[in-house]
């Protein structure tokens, strides 16, 4: 495993959770939520001031699990202490929050109104009203498309970013979907296929055929689009990131969150009074040596560097004919999105897939 890139000693991301509370209940969401728990609000904050410390220079704090802003007064407090601890250190911050849109009052408009060159705001919109409402659901299975809307409508949409899941069910209508929401005037998109959905090789193909003329005209589009494709391949950036759960203790990774907390405690690290940074680097190799042990790294060459499915050891185990199936679907389904991704014109890529790309993340070559 020596081409494989190991982590850096201490994290440069953090995403945090504020506690098991979303507004809606969606198909795929791959989060384990058990309905709301509780928060712990000091050790939160004893934990965000621990990674402030950390000897890094630029530092990235994420709410992009369950829904932040279930409790928005938490979530103001806790980015207004990571600005100032950030500015006391002179250290560069960047925050991003992502939502279901459903709790944008006007209260929280104006806070991100007044933090927005420090803020960014993903939105989770599923293209049409119809497209959003099969999967993103919420009480008595009601749809959150109009109530989303109304309320993202009042921000610039410049300065929001689109998240849209794909998945196998709704491939004949994603090229509208995602037309639909350039017509709401997005420009920043990410298509985010569900890496856990059951992709057949035929599924893969109509996903690709539907995405690549997708990318080729937005480069001669008169309004310049942004799209990002490579993020649900789970490469260093998401293995530097740790989580902060609501009990402010420290785990593994952000998808720590896939397993209920008798599972999940296997992979902490500590908390503000104590953490471990050592045990992270010991765990993160074991996961990587399953992965080798699979065949991973040997079959996939062409990916190691981009694209490490731990995530599928957490919800598989680290055996057996499903984690074997799950890595046999999510190397073609990466293999494609990487494609995609080094085929496009660089204009339309988001700077985060133009840096992977840079980095040698090209299109994959089979293993001699």
């Amino acid at each position: 495993m020596r081409d494989v890139p190991v982590l850096e000693p201490y994290p440069a991301q953090a995403e945090i959770v504020l506690g098991g509370a979303c507004d809606l209940s969606c198909s795929y969401c791959f989060v384990d939520h058990r309905g709301p728990e509780a928060a712990d609000p000091t050790a939160i904050e004893r934990a965000v001031e621990r990674v402030l410390e950390l000897p890094r220079r630029e530092l990235t704090f994420t709410f992009t699990l369950l829904e932040p802003f279930t409790r928005a007064g938490l979530w103001m407090r806790l980015v207004e202490r990571i600005l100032s601890g950030a500015d006391k250190r002179g250290k560069s911050v960047q925050i991003v929050a992502t939502t279901n849109g459903l709790r944008l009052d006007r209260r929280l408009r104006r806070f991100l109104e007044g933090a927005r060159s420090r803020v960014r705001l993903n939105v989770s919109l599923d293209g049409a009203p119809a497209s959003h409402d099969l999967h993103r659901r919420g009480a008595l299975h009601a749809g959150s498309f109009r109530q989303a809307w109304e309320n993202v409508r009042q921000l610039p949409p410049g300065e929001l970013r689109a998240v849209y899941t794909a998945t196998p069910d709704r491939l004949d209508r994603l090229a509208a979907d995602l037309g639909f929401i350039a017509g709401l005037g997005l420009r920043r998109i990410d298509v985010f296929p569900d890496a856990f959905a059951p992709w057949t090789a035929a599924r893969l193909r109509q996903l690709g055929s539907v995405l690549s003329p997708l990318l080729g005209a937005a480069s001669a589009a008169s309004e310049a689009m942004e799209w990002r494709l490579l993020n649900r391949l789970w490469g260093p950036t998401h293995h530097g990131k740790v989580l902060i759960d609501a009990d402010g203790s420290f785990y593994l990774y952000e998808w720590a969150r896939l397993l209920p907390p008798g599972r999940r405690a296997r992979y902490r690290l500590g908390d503000a009074r104590r953490v471990d940074w050592s045990r992270r680097l010991k765990l993160h190799e074991t996961l990587l040596g399953a992965l080798a042990s699979r065949g991973w790294f040997k079959r996939e060459r062409g990916l190691r560097r981009l694209a490490w499915p731990t995530p599928l050891l957490l919800r598989h185990g680290r055996s057996g004919p499903a984690l074997e199936d799950a890595l046999r679907r999510y190397g073609r389904l990466a293999e494609l999105m990487v494609g995609l991704a080094s085929g496009a014109p660089p204009q339309v890529l988001s700077a985060s897939d133009r840096a992977r790309l840079q980095a040698g993340f090209a299109r994959p070559q089979p293993a001699p």
